[in-house]
């Protein structure tokens, strides 16, 4: 603030000492160099040079000079643990893709398709018996793929693919399908016969009812819990959103979205919108990109873009996407040692003893004895209603999905502390101010204030000498 005309550097705006800016703005000389900027464009380029990974690691430092830029800022101890936590993890997973470049070189030196497939129908075995439970395995697959239905040779292998797409918020029914709806209708093994045996039988045989689970039942049926999946989670992503906005006070959107939106897999933040209206090649209206340039401004939106460009990464997200099947389990396993405490939860989680020898035996008889199979009727109700082995069996994946989605909201609720606390550093966040020490003065224009004439100089404020008595 000593010179005659500041320049700000990254808007080029100038501002003499003589005429200064209405409303004042903040200048700031953060280096050992001649630049100087407004302290709040200094700090919004600092924050969209972090949104770049390749000039991300220089963010802080001055463009001319590369001296570090000295920041104050509201950081306490559980931010920088969070902050400390999430790189960590960020850095072992991004350098822990060496591990998959391994994998692809062997890969490369064998049958690529046949390895591949292996190894994705073995991880596929493993998240079924996560889910499911070993019991469930033992009933429906066991390690013995000659006995398998013939869906599971195709349904296994993409599981891995489906638990990636989970991770879009947009509900996907091709995704709930091998994860759940089609082992809930699937014969215990040594039974060949299922649901599509309707297509050898299009004018029906007779079966026994007592092969199909209960429509109304308690967990529910999985037909309901496949219809249920996008509204709870559309419920859930909408009620995020408003809790989020109006925790880290942001203003409201015009048009407000709606829950029918989040229902449907929409985006409902306006930087999230904008861009894929932009990639669909749509207009946007005036309104909305006003909307959206507020949005972006806010101290909340550089803060949630800082965090996602420190934790993005493939690895990171295919990791986490794939360990789904462990942490359910691991939470599901938490629910199940609770409920010996609870009565309540106990019941909630239909909870039931493991099957005897005599159970398996009777649920492994086939579904009819007439060759032809069900009819087009009876595989409907088998898909609505699953099998009796499905009814019967501990329902391990019932506790499993209540256990994830408690994961989740736990997960969401340390993430939106850490955006809060985050955003409260950027609002409080100064850049120190340094003096013009080991800069040649000659190519500055220094306010003079020894000139008296300046009303604000030193020398005026100073009070007029007493003049002795005469």
């Amino acid at each position: 603030n000593s010179t005659q005309v500041k320049r700000c550097y990254i808007c080029c705006e100038e501002e003499s000492f003589d005429e200064p800016s209405v409303p004042p703005k903040v200048w700031v000389h953060a280096c050992r160099c001649t630049l100087v900027a407004h302290e709040m464009c200094l700090l919004r380029w600092m924050y969209s040079v972090q949104q770049n990974p390749s000039r991300a690691t220089n963010f802080n430092r001055c463009p001319q000079c590369n001296t570090k830029y000295e920041l104050e800022g509201d950081r306490p101890l559980i931010l920088r643990v969070m902050d400390s936590v999430n790189n960590t993890v960020s850095m072992v997973m991004r350098y822990s893709v060496l591990g998959p470049v391994a994998v692809v070189v062997v890969v490369a030196a064998t049958s690529v398709g046949r390895v591949l497939f292996q190894l994705s129908t073995t991880y596929g075995q493993w998240a079924f018996k996560q889910l499911y439970g070993k019991q469930m395995y033992d009933l429906l697959l066991t390690d013995d793929p000659t006995r398998w239905p013939w869906h599971a040779q195709w349904m296994l292998p993409m599981i891995a693919h489906h638990l990636i797409e989970f991770r879009k918020p947009k509900f996907d029914l091709p995704a709930i399908v091998p994860l759940f709806l089609a082992w809930s209708s699937t014969p215990p093994a040594r039974v060949r016969q299922g649901f599509f045996s309707m297509l050898l039988n299009p004018l029906g045989r007779r079966y026994d009812s007592n092969m199909f689970g209960p429509l109304f039942s308690w967990p529910p049926p999985p037909i309901m819990i496949t219809a249920l999946y996008p509204v709870v989670t559309g419920a859930y992503r909408f009620a995020l959103y408003k809790l989020r906005r109006r925790i880290l006070g942001m203003p409201p959107t015009s048009p407000e979205p709606t829950i029918w939106q989040a229902i449907r897999g929409m985006p409902l933040e306006p930087a999230a919108a904008g861009r894929a209206g932009n990639a669909n090649g749509n207009a946007q209206p005036a309104q909305g990109g006003a909307d959206q340039e507020q949005d972006e401004n806010h101290p909340a939106v550089a803060a949630a873009e800082n965090l996602r460009q420190a934790s993005y990464s493939l690895m990171r997200l295919a990791c986490g996407s794939l360990a789904v099947p462990a942490v359910a389990n691991f939470m599901g396993s938490v629910l199940y040692r609770l409920a010996d405490y609870s009565s309540v939860l106990h019941h909630f989680l239909a909870i039931r003893p493991p099957l005897q020898r005599s159970d398996l035996v009777r649920l492994r008889q086939p579904l009819t004895d007439t060759p032809g199979g069900i009819d087009f009727w009876g595989s409907l109700r088998l898909v609505a209603c699953g099998t009796r082995a499905w009814a019967e069996s501990d329902p391990v994946w019932w506790r499993n999905l209540w256990g994830l989605g408690i994961f989740c909201v736990v997960k969401d609720s340390i993430e939106l502390l850490h955006l809060y606390l985050k955003k409260r550093e950027l609002e409080t966040c100064k850049i120190v101010d340094r003096p013009f020490e080991g800069v040649d003065i000659s190519s500055l224009d220094l306010i003079d204030w020894s000139d008296t004439s300046r009303p604000d100089s030193p020398a005026a404020l100073q009070p007029a000498a007493s003049q002795p008595a005469a």
